[in-house]
């Protein structure tokens, strides 16, 4: 895997007590209740455990119940406008990072649904470990429809070994890439993060897949930005990333 050109950009299973915490909070959030008819939203997380810097992938169903077309396009006046909408156990706001528009050149008939995918990494500013309450949000015709609400938890995984390599050619640039592992859907996943040495930037978090910890995982990096990692995936098969 090359790690050259890369952009810089988990609910955990609760005890009785947090359970009991989550649902007060819930209760207390007072989000604006999504307007009936014409339009449904369906939000759907790839998944619900993510490692900081990992991309997080949101899906959105967007079903036209009205009797004309729900139309984005450049020439088209009033856009409907898609927000994600987050809430978290502190004060601490999440910041969107992209001014862009999320819709472009939907064009969906009544009666019809469009399925679309963002990484909410690329909009938004989720570098902050913790669970998060998401909701997206669709503004049309002066309405606001609401999505169903999903549950989120950032977090650093467990360490197992890194390794930090000069990079040639870029001065005093050092990478480090750190094999993390954490559950996900039950079953144990290794990750791949790549850091500046100083800490300075982050390069991205990678699942390289489910892992067994009984032979532990070897990682090779170079002076040009390549890094090879071997890991044990099933009781008789490894995994060459």
């Amino acid at each position: 895997m090359k790690m050259r050109g890369i952009t810089p950009v988990c609910l955990s299973w609760m005890g009785r007590g947090q359970a009991m915490a989550l649902a007060g909070w819930l209760m207390a959030i007072g989000l604006p209740a999504s307007a009936p008819g014409q339009v449904t939203v369906e939000l759907k997380l790839k998944s619900s455990e993510l490692l900081l810097c990992e991309n997080i992938t949101a899906s959105i169903s967007i079903e036209n119940k009205s009797k004309e077309p729900f139309i984005v396009a450049r020439d088209v006046k009033d856009l409907p406008e898609l927000e994600f909408v987050f809430q978290r156990e502190t004060s601490r706001e999440v910041r969107r990072i992209n001014p862009a528009s999320m819709l472009k050149n939907i064009y969906i008939l009544p009666g019809k649904t469009e399925k679309m995918e963002f990484d909410l990494t690329r909009w938004y500013d989720l570098q902050s470990m913790g669970q998060y309450l998401v909701k997206a949000t669709l503004e049309w015709n002066g309405k606001v429809y609401e999505s169903n609400q999903g549950v989120m938890e950032i977090v650093r995984g467990m360490e197992i070994n890194s390794v930090a390599k000069p990079l040639a050619g870029e001065g005093d640039l050092v990478l480090k890439y750190q094999l993390r592992y954490w559950r996900r859907n039950r079953v144990e996943h290794l990750f791949l993060v790549v850091d500046r040495e100083d800490g300075k930037m982050n390069y991205g978090a990678f699942d390289l897949g489910p892992l067994i910890r009984v032979s532990p995982p070897a990682t090779e990096a170079d002076e040009t930005g390549n890094v090879k990692v071997v890991h044990q995936s099933t009781p008789n098969c490894y995994t060459h990333s």
